[in-house]
């Protein structure tokens, strides 16, 4: 090796060595929810689910059939045509369904899940690493590729369980319930959308899009 490549070497080293703490500050993985919601989401996400006794699927598309003129049915069928492979929306280029996403999250997943996501939530009995969301690991994953979003949306779907051990050393069996007829799916796709943000993606003073809609199926 020459001098000159040495000091090359060198010099991007400590380039790196510099630059990967800001890298990892700014991509810390999910929005705070304090930041992510817009209060006027939330406020309507209760308002929904206080109407009826229904689900919060069944009141979703209740809502989506009013605003689109047509049958429950018909929400539901169009809701059934979404992918289960790719999200429809762009957690980086989309507040309105980050927030969306960050409101179903805290009233749906943040007891078990923790309210920064790192699987610290108050029912669990033990805290669980593997649902944390800002390890560095995974904090690349989300930064790069946007995190395993087909395999997040299925999980939520169809349920799961971890094997941990318990305070006392105990081997236990930790189920996470399935939201197959819980959320319909353009609800979990918004709660992936959540998991997939990150801090700097989004403008800390940002509003809701009126229109709320996913692209056009």
């Amino acid at each position: 090796m020459t001098k000159t490549s040495f000091l090359r070497t060198r010099f991007m080293l400590a380039m790196v060595s510099l630059l990967l703490p800001a890298f990892m500050a700014t991509c810390s993985g999910p929005q705070p929810l304090a930041r992510a919601i817009v209060p006027q989401d939330e406020q309507d996400y209760i308002e929904m689910m206080s109407t009826a006794d229904q689900t919060p699927a069944q009141a979703f598309l209740a809502r989506r059939a009013v605003k689109l003129g047509v049958s429950v049915e018909e929400a539901r069928q169009r809701d059934n045509a979404l992918s289960n492979n790719k999200n429809p929306f762009k957690a980086r280029h989309d507040p309105s369904a980050v927030s969306r996403g960050a409101v179903i999250y805290k009233h749906e997943c943040m007891t078990c899940h923790g309210e920064k996501v790192d699987g610290r939530g108050p029912t669990l009995p033990v805290p669980l690493k593997s649902l944390n969301f800002h390890r560095t690991g995974l904090r690349f994953d989300i930064t790069m590729r946007g995190g395993a979003a087909s395999k997040w949306f299925k999980t939520i779907r169809a349920g799961t369980e971890v094997q941990a051990k318990d305070a006392e050393g105990n081997p236990i069996t930790i189920k996470m319930p399935n939201y197959l007829d819980r959320l319909s799916k353009e609800q979990v796709w918004l709660v992936v959308t959540y998991l997939q943000s990150l801090d700097a993606d989004i403008p800390k003073n940002h509003t809701p899009d009126s229109a709320h809609d996913i692209p056009t199926l």
